[in-house]
């Protein structure tokens, strides 16, 4: 039986859900694995009122299964526009893994947060499955895709909506962007740019 699978990796405040809703017809057929690693986003209990098929992962993406060190970003000090419902002032849009090279402001220091290695999570559906994936992980996005490259595991995403960090990363370019870009095309797998 084809499953209907969307993973969210950078979960947030779990907003991207309504915003795909229309894209990808998401309904009560559709699998959803939120991936947000940091605690003050509180995603679990922001997902509770939904109608859909949600689990929520506080775990962060990377190559690896682990922890890993994790800079929460206060948007209040960062002036990012980031969007709150005042719960918390540490659960900014910039809030990214430490170990990335990135020019985000205002991050506090790091915390240790569960990890998990996308390929390994990738193996977990079928060719026959339909799989979505939204990646919005602040600059982690160039290791992790090289990472699936490596692995071989790209033919199995079949869209993928990517906002590329390029801005904030100074070991990345626009051309390693467009090479990353190329590896997806060659694999069969549809980008979508997300905002």
């Amino acid at each position: 039986m084809l499953r209907k699978v969307l993973l969210d990796l950078g979960g947030h405040h779990g907003n991207a859900i309504k915003m795909l809703q229309e894209p990808l017809s998401l309904d009560e057929g559709w699998e959803i694995h939120l991936y947000e690693p940091n605690p003050a986003c509180e995603l679990a209990d922001r997902m509770r009122e939904t109608d859909l098929n949600v689990l929520v992962h506080s775990s962060a993406i990377w190559t690896m299964d682990g922890t890993i060190s994790f800079s929460q970003q206060n948007h209040q000090l960062a002036q990012n526009h980031s969007p709150t419902d005042g719960r918390s002032d540490i659960d900014g849009w910039g809030s990214r893994l430490s170990c990335l090279k990135t020019t985000h402001p205002s991050l506090l220091p790091p915390i240790e947060v569960p990890c998990v290695d996308l390929a390994r999570l990738l193996r977990a559906f079928s060719d026959c499955d339909y799989l979505a994936v939204k990646m919005d992980i602040e600059g982690a996005e160039f290791p992790v895709l090289r990472h699936l490259i490596r692995e071989d595991v790209l033919s199995l995403i079949d869209a993928l909506f990517i906002e590329w960090h390029v801005r904030l990363l100074p070991d990345e370019s626009a051309q390693s962007r467009q090479h990353l870009e190329s590896q997806l095309h060659n694999a069969g797998v549809k980008i979508q740019h997300w905002t």
